[in-house]
């Protein structure tokens, strides 16, 4: 019996940590604070990392979250408010990382009330970059912050300015008999070296409405031919947008341009000969 357990529970290993990290550790009822979250893998390799935030709703307003710096270059859940009072965050760093001080997200919250605010990372998880992808034992931190009754601060101290779009990036139309009972769906990713990329949203025609999806997104529309864009935006609104044409589209787009070329060269043609014959 404890053999079969030893096969089938995942390795230990030493303590990575998730920590918390204030920019200001005492502040006043109605500023600013800005919380990073980081990894520091203890000298260790790892590849996935996911947990929780947590702090109280009473005393705490969440102004913003920016994810752009982060060492996670594919999230499995972005970081967002899960219920009052909690963030969730999952994502993957593929190769792995070695770090003491990996940064994976920052929150900007305004203080609500007055007395001592804590900032707590609960149920994290990491995974070594081996073979085995062994678990690794993973402790999060807390921060505490002195909040006093009086407003120190004139404006947003921590306004995010960012005016570029997320980066470009493909889209890829597969199937897998192991995924969406082998129907097709959609494969895409981005990133946003600014506030991060906070959403993505998916639309399989030129009419139908989008509707909010990630990757793997499975296709509604499993026909051969297909129009399909996603737009990917960032946590203060920048877009990219990324489309998918079916062969058979590309050709319709094709000769509907050339098309409506010729149609305003015509029209152009005709408008000059007309302008000739007045001034004749």
């Amino acid at each position: 019996l404890l053999l079969a357990c030893a096969v089938f529970v995942p390795v230990l290993s030493h303590a990575a940590l998730v920590k918390t990290i204030p920019s200001d550790p005492q502040i006043g009822v109605g500023d600013q604070v800005r919380v990073s979250v980081v990894l520091d893998t203890q000298k260790k390799s790892l590849n996935a990392i996911s947990g929780t935030l947590v702090f109280d709703p009473a005393h705490v307003a969440i102004d913003a979250m920016y994810s752009g710096e982060s060492f996670v270059s594919l999230w499995i859940e972005q970081p967002h408010v899960v219920s009052d009072g909690t963030i969730s965050f999952a994502g993957m760093m593929p190769g792995g990382i070695e770090s003491s001080n990996a940064a994976l997200f920052q929150i900007v919250a305004t203080m609500k009330k007055e007395g001592e605010v804590v900032f707590a990372v609960q149920d994290a998880r990491s995974y070594e970059n081996t073979a085995d992808t062994a678990t690794v034992v993973t402790r999060g931190t807390e921060t505490r912050i002195l909040v006093s009754g009086e407003k120190t601060q004139s404006e947003n101290k921590y306004a995010l300015v960012d005016t570029l779009p997320p980066e470009p990036f493909t889209l890829t139309r597969t199937r897998d008999e192991n995924l969406f009972d082998g129907k097709w769906f959609l494969i895409f990713t981005t990133e946003d070296k600014g506030s991060g990329v906070s959403s993505y949203r998916v639309c399989e025609s030129l009419v139908r409405a989008c509707v909010d999806g990630s990757s793997p997104y499975e296709l509604h529309k499993q026909k051969f031919f297909f129009v399909t864009r996603v737009h990917a935006f960032d946590a203060v609104g920048n877009t990219r947008t990324a489309f998918l044409f079916s062969p058979l589209a590309k050709i319709v787009v094709i000769l509907c341009s050339i098309f409506l070329f010729s149609y305003i060269l015509m029209k152009y043609v005709i408008l000059q000969r007309r302008k000739k014959k007045s001034t004749a």
